[in-house]
C-alpha cells in the first residue's frame, strides 16, 4: 500500500519541486529594472505573448573575461569563441540611474547582484565588437484584458522590465511603459 501511495505522490512532489525557485525568487528576490529594445509583441499561435529583448543582451567585448578574443583570421563571426558557448557565464550588474546595466561578464559565479547568461555570437557594429548574450528572460504573456498601449510601447522600445533576482536566479515579473 505504501508503495502505491509513494508512486502516486511522486509526480505531485516533482511538480511542487519545480515551483520552489520561482516562488523564492518572487518573494525574496531583489527587484531590478532593465531597458528593453523594440520587438514585435504579438505571436499568432500564442496570443498576447511578447518576446522581450534587452539592452544588456549586447555588451562590448571588453566586458568579457580576459581570455576572450572576438577577432582572429576568420573575422568577427569566428569559432575562436566557441568554447564560450559551453561555458556558464554571469553578468555582474551595476545600477545606473533607475536601470541596471552590465558591469562585466565573468565565468565564475560572483557574489552580489548577477544574472546567469550564455554566449550566442559576436557582431561588429561600426568599429566595435559586441557580444550577444542570452538571459532566458525573453517571454512574457500579456493579460488578455490589458490595453494595446503596452504592445505599442514595446514596438517603439519604450518598455522597461521589472525582474526579480534571488541567488542569481532571474524571474521576469512585469513590463511597464516609460
Amino acid at each position: 500500500m505504501r508503495k502505491y501511495l509513494l508512486i502516486a505522490l511522486l509526480p505531485l512532489l516533482i511538480l511542487l519541486g519545480l515551483t520552489v525557485k520561482p516562488v523564492l525568487t518572487y518573494t525574496l528576490g531583489e527587484e531590478i529594472l532593465l531597458k528593453t529594445q523594440p520587438v514585435d509583441p504579438y505571436d499568432l499561435f500564442r496570443g498576447r505573448h511578447m518576446v522581450v529583448a534587452y539592452e544588456i543582451s549586447s555588451v562590448a567585448s571588453s566586458k568579457m573575461p580576459g581570455d576572450f578574443n572576438p577577432v582572429n583570421n576568420e573575422g568577427p563571426y569566428n569559432k575562436a569563441a566557441k568554447n564560450y558557448r559551453e561555458k556558464k557565464l554571469y553578468a555582474v550588474l551595476k545600477k545606473e540611474g533607475s536601470y541596471h546595466t552590465v558591469d562585466r561578464i565573468v565565468s565564475d559565479k560572483p557574489k552580489g547582484l548577477h544574472l546567469p547568461c550564455s554566449y550566442q555570437y559576436v557582431e561588429r557594429i561600426d568599429s566595435e565588437y559586441r557580444v550577444r548574450l542570452d538571459y532566458q528572460l525573453d517571454k512574457y504573456f500579456i493579460p488578455e484584458n490589458s490595453s494595446p498601449e503596452l504592445e505599442d510601447a514595446a514596438r517603439e522600445g519604450k518598455v522597461s522590465a521589472k525582474v526579480k533576482v534571488y541567488n542569481g536566479y532571474p524571474l521576469l515579473v512585469d513590463l511597464s511603459k516609460y
